[in-house]
């Protein structure tokens, strides 16, 4: 794996891309997203169908689409399979990039939930983890931390603040009506911590690597929503797609691929040490994960998100009880009680996988 310095981001100019073009002036039709507060366009672009972004006219937003460029542009690059960017203007953020259609690894597993095509799940699971081994090798070499729009990596305050404390006030406060004791916030920081120990074998992140944010186009995997891309643990995207709550995976499906990630991914660490950097990532992400599900549902009114806080509560339960986490004994004792609670079962998947 070929390190990356990190650059700590200070200056601007690096994103101060101009290109001439009235990027506003032809109709488009709205493409839904989920929890984007970005909008999307399917447009004709010089006789070809294109998608347009049109990020939030904010700093933030404006910093995320040249994240979008920067980092889409050198991965489209290093051969990734990431859409192609059209055009860019840097001063208002718009980008025009290549249509993928509308194919969602989500909507092309949801058919073969039978029993009888879990193979073909798995297969397109393994496809999907080799393309995650090919975007942490060749992704990670030339990337530029300076792309980052936020931070220029995921480390332990990283996940403090955008993954544990995320989970605690709008998944335990105000989801679920639940006042975290001193003990609690204490343990994850503790969970926090353990991420920078991974630091040796950090690598480029996508950081929402599951099924709505994998297309297919023609047979052949794309990424996208990759502008959040940053150095990382590896465990993360792995997680990020095996503990899916979208697909709900079995645990024997699940098993069988992150057996297949550590056969296929060639880092030089003990099968033992894997596992356990996997889990700490699983657990970080799974957290995330009702955070955002919890905000998105009750803050931006998109009940879209309310049936799958259900699974990623099982998730929860399921990771606090692996072997390394004995220490954490309040959040184990939380995960329990959250299986019970009816504020985490007021929908139902109904996507899971049997």
């Amino acid at each position: 794996m070929h390190c990356m310095k990190v650059y700590q981001f200070t200056d601007f100019s690096l994103f101060t891309v101009h290109y001439s073009l009235a990027m506003v002036q032809f109709p488009g039709t709205t493409i839904c997203a989920d929890g984007s507060d970005r909008r999307f366009e399917r447009i004709a672009f010089h006789g070809k169908s294109a998608v347009r972004i049109l990020p939030p006219d904010t700093e933030a937003g404006i910093r995320e689409a040249h994240s979008f460029f920067h980092i889409g542009t050198h991965l489209f690059k290093a051969g990734l399979p990431v859409p192609d960017i059209y055009d860019f203007d840097g001063h208002s953020g718009i980008l025009i990039v290549e249509d993928l259609g509308d194919t969602l690894m989500y909507h092309a597993v949801l058919p073969l939930r039978h029993d009888d095509l879990i193979q073909k799940i798995t297969a397109l699971y393994k496809d999907a983890i080799t393309l995650l081994c090919d975007f942490q090798w060749v992704g990670t070499r030339h990337f530029d931390t300076r792309w980052c729009f936020d931070t220029p990596e995921y480390n332990s305050g990283f996940a403090w603040e955008r993954e544990a404390t995320y989970f605690l006030d709008s998944f335990l406060v105000k989801h679920c009506g639940i006042v975290p004791e001193e003990s609690m916030v204490s343990e994850l920081k503790q969970l926090c911590s353990m991420v920078d120990e991974q630091r040796k074998t950090f690598c480029l992140m996508h950081r929402d690597f599951q099924s709505r944010n994998i297309m297919i186009q023609q047979g052949r995997l794309r990424i996208i929503d990759f502008q959040g891309a940053r150095p990382g643990p590896w465990g993360y995207d792995l997680a990020s797609l095996v503990f899916d709550p979208y697909m709900d995976l079995p645990e024997d499906i699940r098993q069988e691929l992150v057996g297949f990630y550590f056969d296929k991914c060639g880092w030089e660490i003990t099968r033992e040490q894997m596992a356990e950097d996997f889990h700490v990532t699983a657990l970080l992400r799974t957290l995330q994960v009702l955070g955002a599900f919890s905000f998105l549902s009750r803050e931006r009114q998109k009940p879209f998100f309310i049936p799958f806080i259900e699974p990623a509560v099982r998730n929860l339960h399921y990771l606090a009880f692996r072997e390394c986490f004995s220490h954490l004994t309040e959040l184990r004792l939380l995960s329990t009680s959250l299986m019970e609670l009816s504020c985490c079962n007021a929908g139902s998947a109904q996507h899971s996988i049997s």
